[in-house]
């Protein structure tokens, strides 16, 4: 089980400094923070409720597990704190991933299946018309203007290139956009065909070079590979293809990515556009990709990723031996 990300209690001294205010946490003063998270892995503090306006650290936070779950030491509270931190915990990191939610965009899945509205759409394979209420089949993203490319249903497993990267371990709810709405026998027909020709298509592609992955969590069941901690849904994560079980992506917050496996970054190299190296970065926000690019570039770069110190090497640094007087 994932070690709880938070913690909580009563400040030793007055010297730390709140990540919120930036004003000091009185001594005694409960203080609420984020394990790892500030320089050379230290805890975050935060005054208890400047915590809960840092809504872009809490929407990260899984907010249907209780507060004695989600904070260590929280047995070693005061029973009024107990009390607070279970009424403000679900409450302000539901309004946190809303927020969230609301403004980031809605990811697109990797396949749309539907019945035509009309017949007035034309396979992209054979180049025929799509009769109304048909099956069709297509890639979102893939047409004029970001439209979805639409096919018959026979034709859309012939599209080896398009299928092949397709991640089928996960569900044909989060793969397919519009699963839901399709009749149970249609349902049973996608998710067996989808499954043979993804897997046929794979076989039949030349390997990808090494490459990353960045979208919005599409739903709240991936975990960072390096916190251990969930990724909220439609928050914004970046991974290594290929690097999970049975090749799925390894998925990472943004700001958790630089402690990635050195392995991983074997054959990324910085000299190349992001869209080359990050699969789904056409589809960030203008804010996201300049958090993706800069964190990915450092990665990359032989410069710009300085090699890990060991725990001693680290302690050396902080406490410089005092030289002899001569």
């Amino acid at each position: 089980m994932a070690t709880a990300s938070l913690t909580a209690e009563y400040a030793k001294s007055g010297k730390a400094g709140c990540k919120g205010c930036g004003k000091s946490i009185d001594k005694g003063e409960l203080r609420i923070g984020y394990v790892g998270k500030a320089n050379f892995g230290a805890t975050a503090w935060y005054h208890y409720d400047c915590l809960w306006a840092d809504t872009d650290s809490l929407k990260s936070v899984d907010a249907s597990k209780s507060a004695k779950v989600l904070v260590q030491n929280y047995d070693s509270l005061k029973g009024e704190d107990k009390k607070k931190l279970d009424k403000d915990f679900p409450k302000f990191c539901k309004e946190a991933s809303t927020k969230a939610s609301k403004a980031e965009p809605k990811p697109k899945s990797d396949l749309a299946a539907e019945y035509a509205p009309s017949a007035k759409s034309n396979c992209k394979g054979c180049s025929k018309p799509i009769g109304k209420s048909t099956l069709r089949v297509g890639f979102p993203g893939k047409a004029n203007f970001g439209a979805t490319a639409w096919y018959h249903y026979d034709c859309v497993w012939k599209e080896s290139v398009l299928l092949a990267p397709i991640d089928t371990s996960q569900s044909l709810e989060e793969t397919v956009d519009g699963f839901e709405k399709l009749k149970n026998e249609d349902q049973t027909k996608l998710s067996s065909d989808l499954k043979k020709n993804c897997k046929a298509a794979a076989e039949k592609e030349p390997p990808l070079p090494p490459k990353m992955a960045a979208d919005y969590a599409k739903s709240d069941k991936s975990e960072c590979k390096s916190c251990a901690t969930k990724i909220a849904k439609n928050a914004l994560r970046v991974g290594f293809t290929g690097k999970a079980n049975f090749g799925a992506v390894a998925w990472y917050h943004v700001d958790c990515l630089k402690k990635c496996p050195q392995e991983y970054l074997k054959g990324i190299k910085a000299d190349k556009p992001l869209e080359e190296l990050v699969d789904g970065f056409d589809k960030l926000n203008k804010d996201d990709q300049k958090k993706v690019e800069k964190e990915v570039k450092a990665l990359a770069s032989p410069t710009g990723a300085p090699k890990r110190k060991s725990e001693g090497e680290e302690s050396a640094k902080a406490s410089p031996a005092k030289k002899g007087r001569k």
